[in-house]
């Protein structure tokens, strides 16, 4: 025991899935979850969360309970994905977890993941530990998936993060002592995981890490993939992250700097925009890839803007993707 912290070599973690009406996506997720590795000395529990008025979940989660790994069902009807995670940290403290790993119901990982990010914590001594995630694009590709992201090394000091891949202590705790928790004003917007871990380092003084050894393949429905999905995708991003930027720096401050990007994005826009007739002599793939930049740079000033003048609210949440 060092300040109050268990060892590392004997902690029981909690493994948070929250889900919302994608029972297929949720299955592979439990499939994979069901075969995770516990590194030795530790101890895994399971939680499911399912943010529905009706425990549609249920009997599912019952089902691979009764064929493998114990799992722990929790209906949260409240409907928000920050309800949701706040669900997985009240059974986590219930079954008095010292870490709690969360992934999303659109993820899978390999039986080794769990492992590595535990690696990844003792190597590092992170408070926080986010997996690398890879995208799975669906075939046949759509006409707008244009790139995939570029594998990650290590970052250290990482300043923000999401729940998508990740490990963190459980006794996290908030300005005020009490035990850090999600905040529901984030409940369909996104951005209530940024927040979280934003404030985790505000009043931890916790040490965040992205490692390259664990990695988290996420699966995009095409759905996620239109060009309107994707530039939406954007202005959510920046309304979301320009109110927390408010809360956490204050408005001036934010203003400012904020003000420089969403007139550095304009620009991004106009430049692509000006370039695509040109490169489509040459190319209609890259042509499209310019149109898509400009589109996501539109996007990102106009949330920069609605995101200071607390208006325009995006409730992306309420669109499910995948099933």
């Amino acid at each position: 025991m060092v300040n109050g912290i268990p060892a590392l070599s004997s902690a029981h973690i909690c493994l948070g899935v929250c889900t919302y009406q994608r029972p297929q996506m949720l299955i592979r997720c439990l499939v994979a979850a069901q075969r995770l590795a516990e590194p030795i000395g530790t101890r895994l529990s399971i939680v499911v969360v399912d943010n529905e008025p009706y425990p549609a979940a249920a009997e599912l989660v019952r089902a691979f309970s009764d064929q493998g790994r114990p799992m722990h069902y929790v209906n949260e009807r409240r409907r928000g994905i920050a309800q949701a995670r706040n669900a997985v940290l009240e059974k986590a403290a219930e079954l008095r977890a010292d870490w709690v790993a969360m992934l999303d119901d659109d993820q899978l990982v390999a039986q080794d993941w769990l492992l590595r990010m535990w690696h990844s914590a003792r190597l590092t001594f992170a408070d926080v530990v986010k997996s690398t995630v890879q995208f799975e694009m669906p075939e046949p590709r759509p006409a707008w998936a244009l790139s995939e992201p570029k594998p990650k090394g290590w970052k250290l000091g990482l300043k923000i993060t999401q729940t998508n891949g990740v490990l963190f202590r459980a006794n996290l705790q908030g300005s005020d002592g009490s035990p850090l928790r999600f905040d529901t004003r984030f409940a369909l917007t996104g951005g209530e995981d940024s927040d979280f871990f934003t404030r985790a380092i505000a009043y931890n003084n916790a040490r965040m890490v992205l490692t390259p050894e664990a990695v988290a393949y996420e699966h995009l429905p095409a759905t996620r993939l239109t060009f309107a999905a994707q530039v939406y995708r954007c202005y959510c991003s920046a309304h979301s992250g320009t109110q927390r930027e408010v809360e956490h720096r204050g408005f001036a401050r934010t203003a400012a700097t904020k003000s420089v990007k969403s007139a550095g994005a304009i620009f991004k826009a106009i430049f692509a925009l000006g370039l695509a007739p040109f490169v489509a002599l040459s190319s209609k793939q890259s042509a499209r890839r310019k149109v898509l930049r400009a589109g996501k740079s539109v996007a990102t000033a106009a949330g920069i803007v609605t995101g200071l003048l607390r208006i325009g609210a995006p409730q992306p949440y309420r669109t499910i993707h995948g099933i």
